[in-house]
């Protein structure tokens, strides 16, 4: 089970316990995350390849013949990223709210990196200050509410369930926020919507692709990239549900009752 960009592992957890406990579920926190350490990269950007490495390297450790792959946003295309270099790894990939990490046109590139590149330099000057913060548990829970999360709509139920793992005790009932600050300018790899089509269509997908989208983020791919949804519509499920972007932390249900129609079919492990 892999998050989203700077949540946690403790995303999954009000989902998971509606899905069948036949299964042997592992949500890791990816680095940089929750309370895994940040990748050894300090004073470069972080790259969304080295993110796609470390599901590598957790498949193989738990050497299984055949996985389920269950992700939400960064984490979902961590997932299809895997999934077209492994097609034979995996019996199943749901992919939650998203498609591609970003769509950018040829003639936008030079923009686009030149802004990554000034917001990195603009953020590593201020790494000293943001690393040595820290906060009380309301402070935190407000940065959390207010600030991380206040375009996400998410209940307060779901902020403290993220907010258990984002954040360290240093005494004197004082918490420092673990996450990488890095992530708040991580370098994806942009594509221009043709490439996204043609990557998907080239490829052998061995393994079933749903694709659980709310409506809501359904209506901005439409305007944005409505090639690439049609290959996804193609090549795996297409399957709209109510609720925003963090539905599967705040309306679990909704999730599970997709994602339990495609377990029935499959031996545990």
């Amino acid at each position: 089970m892999l998050h989203g960009l700077e949540d946690n592992a403790n995303t999954f957890d009000h989902l998971v316990c509606k899905l069948p406990q036949s299964y042997y579920y592992v949500s890791i926190d990816l680095p940089g995350h929750g309370k895994s350490d940040n990748l050894p990269t300090a004073g470069l950007p972080l790259q969304g390849m080295d993110y796609v490495y470390i599901i590598k390297l957790l498949v193989d450790y738990f050497e299984r013949d055949k996985n389920i792959i269950i992700g939400h946003s960064f984490g979902a295309i961590l997932g299809m990223q895997y999934a077209l270099a492994y097609p034979e790894k995996l019996d199943k990939l749901f992919v939650i709210d998203t498609i591609w990490f970003e769509i950018i046109s040829p003639t936008d590139f030079g923009t686009w990196m030149k802004n990554k590149f000034e917001e990195f330099s603009r953020i590593s000057k201020q790494l000293p200050r943001i690393e040595s913060a820290s906060f009380t548990y309301a402070e935190c829970l407000d940065i959390m509410t207010n600030w991380r999360y206040s375009n996400c709509d998410l209940t307060p139920k779901a902020v403290e369930t993220l907010l258990r793992r984002s954040i360290k005790p240093i005494g004197n009932n004082k918490y420092k926020f673990t996450r990488d600050p890095r992530l708040k300018n991580y370098l994806c790899y942009p594509l221009d919507e043709r490439y996204a089509c043609d990557i998907l269509n080239s490829h052998r997908i061995d393994f079933k692709l749903i694709v659980i989208i709310t409506k809501e983020r359904e209506n901005i791919y439409k305007q944005k990239c409505s090639n690439l949804i049609e290959v996804y519509e193609k090549i795996g499920d297409w399957i709209r549900v109510d609720g925003n972007h963090h539905v599967h932390l705040n309306e679990p249900s909704i999730i599970a009752n997709v994602i339990n129609t495609y377990l029935d079919d499959v031996v545990p492990i």
